[in-house]
């Protein structure tokens, strides 16, 4: 697992409104410069805070998609 590049996307996304917006249209193009494992990016389109915590995401970065 890349969990050091799943942690600069949720980073990014946290801090760049256009990544954001990006990602909510489609993640696929937003999570396509960054080098995320399958499961990684399972646990980002699912936008399910405790997937990405059970990959060792603290709960501030998994916190990202709270409220989805």
């Amino acid at each position: 697992m890349s969990k050091v590049e799943l942690q600069r996307f949720l980073e990014d996304l946290s801090a760049t409104p256009s990544l954001r917006a990006g990602f909510d249209e489609n993640p696929n193009a937003a999570i396509a410069g960054y080098e995320i494992a399958p499961e990684e990016m399972g646990a980002l389109k699912s936008r399910d805070p405790a997937r990405l915590k059970k990959l060792g995401i603290d709960d501030h970065l998994s916190g990202a998609f709270g409220g989805q």
